[in-house]
């Protein structure tokens, strides 16, 4: 799978007590492709993943807030980010 030619989608992990998010580029089945982040990217996914249901949501496949706009992705679109950039 390859992010780069599906930037239409984003793997969000909402905060539960904070008023941001997660962000990764991944697939319309929420697959992100860990071979194209990098290490301390790596390492924020895997930290989202752990933290379900005690520091952050399950995660949601939602279209690409610069998809809509650009029609690509954003730089860096999977860093921890404000939550206005995630759905409410």
């Amino acid at each position: 799978m390859s992010t780069s030619t599906d930037p239409q989608f984003e793997l969000r992990f909402e905060s539960l007590f904070e008023r941001d998010c997660y962000v990764f580029p991944c697939d319309a089945k929420g697959h992100v492709d860990l071979d194209a982040l990098s290490e301390r990217d790596l390492n924020n996914y895997f930290y989202a993943r752990h933290a379900i249901g005690r520091e952050v949501a399950r995660p949601a496949v939602c279209a690409s807030r610069a998809a809509l706009i650009w029609g690509e992705p954003e730089p860096g679109s999977h860093r921890k980010r404000q939550l206005d950039h995630c759905p409410q």
